[in-house]
């Protein structure tokens, strides 16, 4: 019987030196991994800030171009070069007024307004 449980504690031993090594090739695989997907997630992170420029610069000269073409619009209407410009320009404050409104509502949410409530509520009773 002796026998038997002093096998049985070897192969233990045994099953246990082996496992190391390859719990610890393991571990630095999956480091490896993470700093590979950490490498490329920060070039896809300066890829995606360069084309966020590209597309505000392309985005400024369609709104310029569409602006332009308002303005002719509204000389070709016979206004005046100066109202029609006029009118551009209230009609840009306008739209920047509504997009800074949505901005403010939209901004609210990243305060997390119903997890700070239930944590009020959580921690009040």
């Amino acid at each position: 019987m002796a026998d038997k449980e002093k096998s049985s504690f070897s192969k233990t031993i045994v099953s246990l030196i082996i496992a190391v090594p390859a719990l610890y090739r393991l571990v630095n695989n999956f480091i490896a991994l993470i700093e590979l997907e950490a490498k490329l997630a920060e070039r896809s992170l300066v890829r995606l800030f360069i084309l966020y420029l590209v597309l505000g610069s392309l985005l400024t000269s369609v709104w310029l171009g569409i602006l332009a073409m308002l303005s002719l619009y509204l000389v070709s209407l016979q206004l005046s070069w100066l109202m029609s410009l006029f009118i551009v320009f209230v009609m840009n404050i306008l739209l920047l007024l509504i997009v800074g409104l949505i901005m403010l509502r939209v901004k609210h949410d990243f305060s997390f307004p119903r997890t700070r409530c239930f944590i009020r509520n959580i921690c009040g009773k």
